[in-house]
């Protein structure tokens, strides 16, 4: 299982050998404690930014990516 379809480099578990539902509450995976509770942790202008609450910080992939930190400023933030 993945984040989502563009974070394939990423594996948070395999449903072959747990249940979704497991796998979707077992936050000892850092990455997926972050994306259920993000808005602290994002850094730069993605932080700062007045509508973070409307986005909630958006992909975190390309920021991850990019620059190696998930809570990074996404790179195309503007």
């Amino acid at each position: 299982m993945h984040p989502d379809q563009f974070w394939m480099h990423e594996t948070l578990g395999n449903v072959r050998e747990r249940r979704f539902s497991e796998i979707w509450q077992d936050t000892s995976h850092s990455l997926m404690a972050g994306l259920k509770n993000r808005l602290p942790l994002l850094k730069g202008r993605c932080g700062a930014c007045r509508f973070v609450r409307l986005c909630g910080g958006s992909s975190r992939v390309r920021a991850q990516l990019i620059t190696g930190d998930p809570w990074a400023a996404d790179p195309r933030a503007t």
